[in-house]
């Protein structure tokens, strides 16, 4: 299957080098081993409550595994339930975008910002 897309403006997707000087100098490669990154407290779910236990199950993978992007939120639960709602919406809700054309526009915007989601 080949897939087409059409950028606005006829514009390509950016290369290695914009995605670099997008992302302020620091594109592909920056996170070289001496940069330092943050980390944001999160609630394991062995100290979880009711509500946020539920949400752990709820979001929780077949293996049992929740994302760290869904659990940064787990300090205030309903952020949580609203970034999950938001992601379903924009992959799956009605679009002119397919869902693979969605998750390339994600893989690429991952790419860009050295993102490995």
């Amino acid at each position: 299957m080949k897939l087409s897309v059409a950028f606005p403006a006829g514009n390509p997707p950016k290369t290695d080098r914009q995605c670099s000087a997008a992302a302020g100098g620091r594109g592909r490669g920056a996170l070289d081993g001496r940069t330092e990154l943050a980390h944001i407290r999160y609630t394991p779910a062995s100290e979880a409550g009711p509500r946020l236990s539920a949400l752990y199950d709820r979001y929780a993978n077949a293996r049992g595994e929740l994302d760290n992007i869904l659990r940064i939120h787990s300090l205030n639960p309903p952020s949580m339930e609203h970034h999950y709602d938001l992601y379903r919406h924009l992959m799956a809700g009605p679009s002119p975008l397919s869902r693979v054309q969605r998750e390339m526009i994600a893989v690429t915007v991952s790419a860009c910002n050295d993102c490995f989601y």
